[in-house]
């Protein structure tokens, strides 16, 4: 079993929110869509910095940094019918698993005042 955690601040999401090369940089044309279709900016941004912190995560429960194994995009995020977060399981993130010996992995996202946190659990 393999942990991560991250903490992003909520209010260093407009500069991403407003320069397009870095949005597609950072998220998929669907966390993209995801994210704008909250219904207020504020909440925009609070998904963003909850995405980033879960990639983040997920790269450091692998113990690879983002660049290195893997990219931005390599870490795909989607929500489950409930809502939870999930993982998408990219060509990246099956070979991390075989590498490890591990099957799974697990997200989650949590948001509290001006910051956004995330666990990945690989199990």
């Amino acid at each position: 079993m393999m942990i991560g955690n991250d903490i992003v601040k909520i209010d260093r999401m407009q500069k991403i929110y407003e320069n397009e090369r870095l949005l597609n940089r950072i998220f998929t044309k669907e966390e993209q869509e995801y994210i704008n279709s909250a219904s207020s900016m504020q909440v925009r941004f609070e998904r963003m910095a909850g995405k980033i912190a879960v990639k983040e995560a997920v790269a450091k429960a692998f113990g690879v940094g983002i660049a290195n194994e893997l990219s931005w995009l390599d870490i795909k995020t989607t929500h489950k019918e409930s809502g939870k977060p999930a993982i998408i399981k990219t060509q990246p993130i099956l070979l991390l698993l075989k590498k490890s010996g591990l099957e799974d992995i697990d997200v989650s996202i949590s948001h509290m005042d001006n910051y956004a946190t995330a666990v990945c659990l690989v199990f």
